[in-house]
């Protein structure tokens, strides 16, 4: 399969430039944005197979990103991560609802991050992203099995 490519989206540089390093330690290759609609655009040409994604950015924020991607149904597969300083339960609660499968509060522990991240690749390939589970139950009201005649 080789190296995973993730799309780091923040606005601010320093965030992303530690968080570009780490991943790169861990062998990963690292896609950058700095706004939301950039991070829309990445994702449509670069098609990465994580998206780290902070909440609070100018014009398009991280809810708005995660939504967007969400409706695209090229995108169900496309497990993504906030990682914010945001670190009330609403905030944990409404990226789930708009289509986040993890969440990582700042500063981030590093241990963790990779965990979560490796975590969330798996469940990708198995295609078992939580979004996926709560985009099913909440948007196509299909029934997972077939009835019977």
């Amino acid at each position: 399969m080789g190296k995973a490519k993730i799309l780091v989206v923040d606005d601010n540089e320093k965030n992303v430039e530690l968080l570009e390093a780490l991943l790169q330690a861990a062998e990963f290759d690292v896609l950058k944005a700095y706004n939301g609609k950039q991070a829309i655009e990445m994702v449509g040409k670069a098609r990465p197979d994580l998206l780290l994604l902070d909440i609070m950015m100018p014009e398009l924020d991280g809810f708005q990103v995660c939504e967007m991607l969400r409706k695209d149904p090229q995108n169900a597969g496309l497990p993504v991560m906030m990682v914010t300083a945001k670190d009330k339960e609403s905030d944990i609660v409404q990226s789930l609802e708009r289509g986040a499968d993890e969440y990582i509060v700042k500063p981030i522990d590093k241990k963790e991050l990779l965990a979560k991240i490796g975590d969330l690749l798996v469940k990708a390939s198995k295609h078992n992203l939580p979004s996926q589970f709560y985009f099913k139950k909440m948007g196509s009201q299909q029934p997972d099995t077939q009835k019977e005649p």
